[in-house]
């Protein structure tokens, strides 16, 4: 992927999805569906917010099974956004959701549209890699829907100093991750369920530990 943007290629099982990252009001919300969004709260392109248009029909995949995987060169936040009670059941239907960490997200103002309301919206940062999203195991009930996010975890040098000269800089210097500060070092910390971090403000280095 190129630096300093979401490459949002996306591999599904049942049915090719697609990454939308100008939706608009009255944008379509599934690929085999007709529903489209009323509004969309914070979920906004402004926002550094991508779409994934996902499946309607993959709704009832186990949720022991990989649904989709989403390829990210940058570090990202994944929404999924239930509606219509289609959450209820996390612990014995999806039971991933608390396995992996999936946070109830309370901050940002929900997206509306023609399906139904929006009720739960989950979320949970991912490091630049390959983001797999277990099955909705719906029973026929409605998956979510998905948005992603950007997370720059890169310092602002300038134009002249992007991501990729500030990785090449550090490679081979920094034995854990390059970070914008403390705050995101503490917050690597947390996502890897570690209790230790050490960050070198000189050289933005970030190193945690259990």
């Amino acid at each position: 992927g190129s630096c300093g943007q979401v490459d949002t290629g996306v591999v599904s099982i049942n049915a090719p999805y697609e990454v939308v990252p100008d939706l608009t009001v009255e944008g379509l919300a599934m690929v085999d569906r007709d529903d489209t969004f009323r509004s969309l709260g914070d979920f906004i392109p402004a926002n550094n917010f991508i779409y994934i248009r996902s499946a309607d029909e993959d709704k009832n995949i186990p949720s022991s099974k990989i649904q989709f995987a989403l390829r990210l060169p940058n570090p990202a936040i994944v929404y999924l956004a239930y509606y219509e009670g289609n959450g209820a059941g996390h612990e014995t239907l999806r039971p991933w959701i608390e396995e992996e960490r999936w946070s109830l997200e309370t901050t940002l103002a929900s997206p509306a549209w023609t399906g139904g309301s929006i009720d739960e919206i989950r979320a949970k940062f991912f490091y630049a890699g390959v983001a797999q999203i277990k099955g909705h195991q719906g029973g026929g009930v409605g998956g979510p829907l998905v948005f992603v996010k950007k997370v720059d975890l890169w310092p602002q040098l300038g134009p002249d100093y992007t991501r990729c000269t500030y990785e090449a800089a550090t490679t081979g210097t920094c034995p854990g991750v390059v970070v914008q500060d403390q705050t995101w070092c503490q917050h690597a910390a947390i996502e890897n369920d570690h209790e230790f971090y050490d960050f070198d403000l000189e050289s933005r280095c970030c190193v945690t530990s259990p």
